[in-house]
């Protein structure tokens, strides 16, 4: 047997609490006999181990014929690519979507549902990204050993969360191009980290590039052009990419759209120039489904009319870089002119395939042992640490114990609902409901609206209770073909997100802002829950001083009711942060969703997009923004004034007072923005995301340092040309959204120093209380 240890980020700070749930994410690897393609280093030329891998792929590749390859290379959505008998060459199947945990219908065992991916990005902690990689690569591994899994490249979304009404936004950890990167890069080194120099799996990232828009046939996601400037390629669209190359991705799909006039998976500057030849990519270029049949025309939704016929749009998308064809146009229209390019492609998946050892003696015979019960632990922590607390007005959360409380709302009694898209079915999820049974002396339910849609609320009395609770929000998947759904009564009336969805509105359905608002009248203790992937209207509710406290769960997975009790009812404190801004409505009337202009347009009276670019007027709440419990102090720690902070940290303290009896402890997440200097070019970032940690105190600690590394790279920004210049002259460090600490620094070709001012280095202190962020 062997261990697989868990590596955590020295860049995070995890709490003892998550120390020993990632410990138990070690596994025991027993070796078993099955069928496998090598049963013996001598049952084929290419199942020697000794032999070098290269020479191994070669020989393989090799043996296969000519007619063989396109089938090998054509991944059926659900059958997978075929194998080949007559080489005891298994079928693979190239797309296993695991963006939250491995999506499997009906499967025994059934993989863990983490919280989705927008929920995770919101506990901005690497080493909890990393985790969850790891145990999604185990779970993923096990059932493939056993028989109920043929391939191994899991997927992962990581486009930016560029417009609020994107339903596929909530598959993505959020809008910043810093954030995103973090996180593709901490969960694709969790999916493939080695066990003894073996990996279980291989990372892939989708959608590359520029992906975040669904649309309506005859304008959809098929046949879109993403027109897209230089300067918002390189400082927006990539960077999560480039990470997730970097950090040693196997694998990337190409996107539906196209980019300024060339489909995606036709982009050999994309593919090849970009992705292999500058970032070092040697993985497996998977398409979205059906899209090389979407280059020509014919295709089963729109397309993009970019080639005469499938002949030719097969070999323009192999000619640009792609090596595997979700859907069946390589195998059915493959012609003599792609020979190479077909060998060329089956080599690199007949790589990766070797590299994660299923041509060695002991790799289709083994089974690996898993922890269930610390995988449910790290679907509840993470919901726990990603929650974001929007208000608490009077501290009126936490909740008191044994209390009778009341709960309204469509969410409140859901299951699957709190799952996301991209779910494995069916999961047991334990409901919000259930979760509170155990912390108060009654709870009465109900819906209040007939579901999330409804444009109408029950008429309804005040309850005999203490408290009320609101479970309100969206519905985030659907069944059915996705890209027949775009005008659905739910896609119209913005009460569905998910894909082939985008949302018209970003208000909350009128039959559940009027249930709020009767609450509201009834003059009792009121919490509003808001599930949601993207961000929703929450204005009207903010102001209103009956609405006492909001918390927004994403979308929280298999664990959401122990996660929302421990957060009412004070067993933890909140501490996630907004990964994405959460707009007035009046944003969507400014800008069209088909823009993916990052930066503000004032000849079209068009404001920019998320918190880098956007005119603050349109925001209800900011980026990074999310509430405490604990009161905490930030102050700069001391440091000499000729300090160059490119070979010394940034270093703070952060403080806890009160509530260190909690039995969860003290949570913190601490955000390092930096402010260009007001000479830069006017289309410089507002300010940008550069550095994040998170700290947990438990009993007997009362503060931590942080540290935070500044580098020439922090300081470059991207002209319009899509240049990277290094720019000097004064920036500003910014703590937290809204900013708790601020400190000025002078860059300079070779140095940066801090400027001594009361504001900065002399320490002053923010105190965080219930009623700002923290």
């Amino acid at each position: 047997s062997s261990q697989l240890k868990l590596h955590v980020s020295p860049t995070s700070r995890t709490s003892t609490a998550m120390e020993r749930i990632l410990c138990f994410l070690s596994a025991v690897v027993v070796r078993t006999s099955t069928s496998q393609p090598c049963p013996s280093s001598a049952a084929h030329p290419w199942c020697d181990p000794a032999t070098p891998l290269d020479s191994r792929v070669d020989s393989l590749l090799a043996a296969l014929r000519d007619d063989e390859l396109p089938a090998l290379l054509s991944n059926d959505l659900f059958g997978g690519a075929a194998g080949v008998e007559r080489l005891s060459l298994p079928k693979y199947t190239w797309i296993n979507e695991a963006d939250h945990g491995l999506l499997k219908v009906n499967t025994d065992p059934m993989p863990t549902s983490f919280p989705q991916v927008g929920l995770i990005g919101a506990t901005f902690n690497q080493s909890l990204f990393h985790a969850i990689g790891v145990a999604t690569a185990r779970e993923a591994f096990l059932l493939y050993v056993q028989g109920k899994q043929d391939g191994l490249l899991l997927h992962n979304n990581i486009n930016i969360f560029r417009d609020p009404r994107w339903g596929r936004g909530q598959e993505t950890p959020g809008e910043d191009p810093f954030l995103n990167a973090r996180y593709a890069e901490a969960w694709v080194q969790g999916i493939q980290q080695a066990d003894h120099g073996r990996t279980l799996a291989a990372a892939a990232c989708k959608h590359f590039v520029a992906y975040s828009f669904e649309g309506v046939v005859p304008r959809s996601r098929h046949s879109f052009d993403a027109v897209i400037t230089p300067q918002d390629l390189a400082d927006t669209y990539l960077p999560a990419f480039e990470a997730c190359v970097k950090a040693g991705a196997k694998g990337l799909m190409c996107s539906y759209n196209a980019m300024n006039g060339t489909p995606a998976c036709a982009n050999k500057g994309l593919l090849t120039n970009i992705a292999r030849s500058t970032w070092g990519f040697d993985g497996v270029v998977v398409t979205d489904c059906d899209a090389v049949a979407d280059l020509a025309p014919g295709s089963t939704y729109d397309s993009h009319m970019f080639v005469k016929d499938r002949p030719e749009a097969v070999y323009v998308a192999m000619d640009a870089g792609v090596d595997v064809d979700c859907g069946g146009t390589f195998k059915d229209s493959a012609s003599l002119l792609t020979r190479d390019l077909l060998r060329t492609a089956a080599k690199r998946t007949l790589k990766v395939r070797f590299e994660l050892g299923e041509f060695d003696q002991d790799n289709g015979s083994s089974r690996i042992a898993i922890d269930w019960e610390a995988h449910k632990r790290l679907a509840h922590e993470t919901a726990v640490q990603g929650i974001v607390m929007l208000k608490n007005q009077d501290k009126t959360l936490p909740l008191r114990r044994n209390i009778r409380l009341a709960a309204y709302g469509p969410l409140a009694n859901a299951s699957d609902r709190l799952l996301g898209d991209y779910s494995s079915s069916p999961v047991k999820v334990l409901r919000f409901v259930e979760g509170l049974k155990p912390y108060v002396q009654k709870i009465t339910v109900e819906n209040g609206t007939e579901d999330v849609c409804s444009k109408n609320a029950d008429s309804l009395s005040r309850p005999d209770a203490d408290a009320v609770i609101i479970f309100a929000g969206l519905r985030g998947s659907f069944d059915g073909n996705p890209d027949v759904n775009g005008n659905r009564t739910e896609c119209v009336n913005s009460c569905l997100e998910g894909e082939g969805c985008d949302r018209r509105s970003l208000r909350l359905p009128e039959g559940q802002a009027e249930l709020i608002r009767r609450a509201a009248s009834w003059g009792l203790p009121l919490v509003l829950v808001v599930v949601s992937g993207g961000p929703v209207d929450l204005d009207e509710f903010s102001a209103d001083p009956k609405v006492h406290s909001i918390l927004w769960t994403g979308y929280p997975g298999q664990e959401a009711g122990t996660a929302i009790a421990a957060l009412l009812f004070g067993d933890d404190s909140p501490s996630g942060r907004l990964p994405i801004t959460f707009y007035r409505d009046s944003y969507t009337k400014a800008v069209p969703i088909e823009s993916m202009a990052m930066r503000a347009d004032e000849t079209a009276g068009r404001p920019g997009r998320t918190y880098r670019f956007v005119d603050e007027s349109f925001v209800t709440y900011p980026f990074g923004y999310g509430l405490s419990f604990d009161v905490w102090q930030l102050f700069w720690l001391p440091m000499q004034p000729s300090t160059n902070l490119w070979s010394k940290p940034l270093r703070l303290e952060a403080s806890v007072a009160g509530a260190m009896g909690r039995l969860g402890g003290a949570r913190l997440v601490v955000l390092m923005f930096l402010k260009p200097p007001t000479s830069s070019d006017k289309s410089a970032p507002r300010q940008q995301l550069r550095g994040f940690e998170r700290v947990h105190l438990f009993a007997g600690q009362r503060s931590t340092e942080i540290h935070f590394q500044l580098n020439r790279g922090d300081f470059e920004l991207v002209n319009p040309r899509g240049e990277k210049y290094f720019a000097t002259g004064r920036w500003r460090v910014e703590i937290n959204a809204p900013a708790q600490l601020s400190l000025d620094v002078d860059v300079t070709s070779d140095a940066c120093f801090a400027v001594s001012s009361s504001s900065s280095l002399a320490g002053q202190v923010r105190v965080a209380t219930n009623s700002i962020s923290v």
